[in-house]
């Protein structure tokens, strides 16, 4: 090694191959891995890169065509949500965005289940539990005249249907219980609309919560201070957790119009 060096130093001709070949790697090494692009996967076989101006969808696109397209997009913000602009053949589609570095959450306005849900890693979809809706408990659920906003419903992230307490102040003190499954909680905050997207500041949001393990009471309750965000929020339990937890308000941000306070979905991470 240390002879194939002299040599490559010794012969000037050799040395401009050799950086030019260096050079050369690290453009390619640049295109490749620079510009930010981030993955995020739904299954193994479906994901979505998106760079600062470029959203490519592989084997999802929204406007049915087949195989890997790319579309450059617009950006906006309102009413505290991202919305992402793409268009095709003069057809435009607009994405309601709920993202962070680990989570990409796109909607349109055909469905009100989610379009695309992806998890930013491929390894780590096999780690990602969902809530059963039939194991979650909720204080108290508001009933209006064509809807019930149901505790259960943080299991599904659809659009319109969060959890929402019904008791006549703010719904400090009011809980859910469910069976958590992991040691990170991602927590969805606020009530998240496409076509209303208002009603998140008009409603009130989780500022403070307390997580307690229910079936051991040697477990300390962990108290978490919660972003005004409708973008994912990662709580760490401290360890995997497998058993029955109480997550309780303690305190909220005050919505504009209503005192209902709102929390839009919760997944576990298992480690």
């Amino acid at each position: 090694t240390s002879f194939s060096i002299y040599t490559t130093l010794a012969n000037p001709q050799l040395l401009s191959i050799t950086l030019l070949g260096l050079l050369l790697f690290s453009f390619i090494n640049c295109l490749l891995f620079s510009f930010d692009k981030k993955t995020y996967a739904s299954r193994i076989d479906q994901w979505v890169d998106i760079t600062e101006t470029e959203i490519t969808f592989n084997y999802c696109d929204p406007f049915g065509y087949e195989g890997i397209n790319s579309y450059e997009y617009k950006s906006e913000n309102k009413n505290e949500f991202n919305w992402l602009i793409i268009q095709r053949d003069e057809i435009e589609k607009k994405f309601l965005t709920i993202k962070n570095e680990e989570w990409l959450i796109l909607y349109t306005d055909i469905s009100k289940e989610p379009f695309f849900i992806g998890y930013g890693s491929f390894k780590g979809l096999e780690f990602i539990n969902y809530i059963n809706p039939k194991n979650v408990t909720a204080s108290s659920e508001l009933k209006e005249k064509m809807q019930t906003y149901y505790g259960s419903n943080v299991s599904s992230l659809i659009l319109d249907s969060p959890w929402v307490e019904s008791k006549t102040d703010y719904g400090i003190g009011e809980f859910l219980l469910l069976e958590a499954n992991g040691r990170y909680l991602y927590l969805f905050n606020g009530y998240v609309s496409y076509n209303k997207p208002y009603l998140y500041s008009y409603n009130s949001r989780i500022k403070k919560l307390k997580i307690s393990v229910i079936d051991d009471v040697s477990k300390t309750p962990i108290i978490f201070e919660i972003e005004d965000s409708p973008n994912p929020q990662k709580l760490d339990l401290g360890e995997t957790i497998q058993n029955q937890i109480k997550i309780e308000i303690l305190d909220v941000y005050p919505g504009t119009k209503y005192k209902d306070t709102c929390l839009n979905g919760i997944i576990f991470k298992l480690f």
